[in-house]
């Protein structure tokens, strides 16, 4: 790997993987930052190098985020909407690390002439 972010990339992107790969339910594949910073921090990666490659994944479609909005309701009787983020591998990462699948679909815009 010629850059240096590839390896910090590869690593996020592995994690992603195994959860999605360990997971018992569908709300269980992705994971919030905290938890991404805490696991990438016992790699040895900083916080900023693990917000950087992961916006990076997240532009190039390797990993998606996910957001899951609820409404609450305040002592004093008001109610408020707040929404949590979470962070899970795509379609496009797990062909990336499994490699060719019988149901990879092929872009067929590029043959158009």
């Amino acid at each position: 790997m010629a850059n240096p972010n590839d390896i910090i990339r590869d690593a996020i992107l592995r994690y992603l993987y195994e959860l999605h790969r360990k997971a018992r339910g569908i709300s269980s594949v992705g994971t919030g930052i905290r938890d991404l910073w805490s696991a990438m921090k016992k790699l040895g990666y900083k916080q900023a190098d693990v917000n950087s490659n992961l916006d990076y994944l997240l532009q190039k479609g390797w990993a998606r985020e996910v957001i899951h909005k609820r409404t609450f309701n305040t002592p004093r009787g008001t109610a408020q909407e707040t929404e949590t983020k979470t962070y899970k591998i795509s379609d496009i990462g797990i062909d990336r690390l499994e490699g060719a699948s019988a149901f990879h679909k092929v872009d067929t815009s590029s043959k158009i002439n």
